[in-house]
């Protein structure tokens, strides 16, 4: 499960020696204490989205002309002068389409987005996603391309950090051998500004699958009785703020999953940037496979 820290895989019993987390863990059982964090949690309201509001729709529209600036694709908002901004963000582009590619079904290829989007090809809603981590990649049915010029809108929404397209990812629309780049100059034109919360507000409330032991009790215990060879392990984005600490819980989880299997030299791989698996953390206190990677 993407976006959730170690500590929620982990047992009580693996995270005995982390003594905040089990203080957190031990406060969790108490339930008029869930309860009353429940109650504080403030919902941000969500405003108008002035391209939604239009008469015509942003996405409906081909006239550029009033309160659209070029940007560029990709890219983040943040870094091109639209300074800490959460809310809605409307992009839109004129294409030029051959005719060996009118009335063809095609594909877009948007890389990714941060956060979510919707992708509209001559005022049609073509996909969208509700969040940033899957590449964009929609089908275009046939008759929605034509001869010539044709506008392409998509609608993004940003709650937090930097939004817009990832660099470095695929930004393309193809149709048999006919491909048109979708990198470049675009225009926007912003929606909706989400109002921030008061500092800590909303984090008042509590995620049930940041919690500690939390994942462990509802996805690992269960399939304790079934055998298994090994665990392959991506994760730690969470963690990011928390480096130190993270390299005493990761082989503390492997640990506490050995254990619990009880297969001390149970295979163990962890995944590290750039591209390398490697087996196991190894430290000396970590029993198992000997330290190395995989190609």
């Amino acid at each position: 499960m993407g976006g959730t820290p170690i500590e929620a895989w982990m047992s009580e019993e693996g995270l005995r020696n982390f003594p905040d987390a089990i203080a957190t863990l031990q406060k969790n059982k108490d339930t008029a204490y869930v309860q009353s964090l429940k109650r504080r949690v403030t919902v941000p309201t969500v405003p108008v989205d002035a391209g939604m509001e239009a008469s015509p729709k942003w996405y409906e529209t081909n006239d550029p002309s009033k309160g659209w600036r070029p940007i560029n694709v990709p890219g983040y908002w943040e870094d091109q002068g639209i300074r800490d901004l959460n809310g809605v963000v409307w992009y839109r582009r004129e294409l030029e389409i051959p005719a060996s590619m009118a009335g063809k079904a095609a594909k877009v290829f948007l890389g990714r987005i941060v956060d979510a989007d919707e992708l509209y090809i001559n005022g049609t809603l073509i996909g969208k996603t509700t969040y940033q981590y899957p590449q964009r990649r929609y089908p275009v049915p046939a008759n929605v391309l034509k001869a010539g010029k044709n506008s392409i809108v998509v609608r993004v929404t940003n709650t937090a950090g930097r939004g817009g397209f990832v660099p470095d990812k695929p930004y393309c629309l193809f149709a048999g051998a006919d491909t048109v780049d979708l990198k470049g100059t675009w225009q926007y034109k912003v929606g909706s500004v989400f109002k921030p919360l008061p500092r800590g507000e909303f984090q008042a409330g509590l995620n049930p699958n940041n919690q500690p032991a939390a994942l462990f009790n509802a996805m690992v215990a269960p399939i304790l009785p079934y055998a298994i060879k090994g665990f392959c392990w991506y994760q730690g984005e969470t963690n990011t703020g928390q480096s130190q600490l993270y390299a005493q819980l990761l082989p503390a989880l492997i640990q506490d999953w050995r254990r619990l299997w009880q297969q001390e030299s149970l295979p163990f791989f962890t995944y590290s940037y750039p591209a390398t698996w490697i087996t196991s953390t190894c430290p000396a206190r970590v029993t198992g496979p000997p330290c190395g990677k995989l190609s």
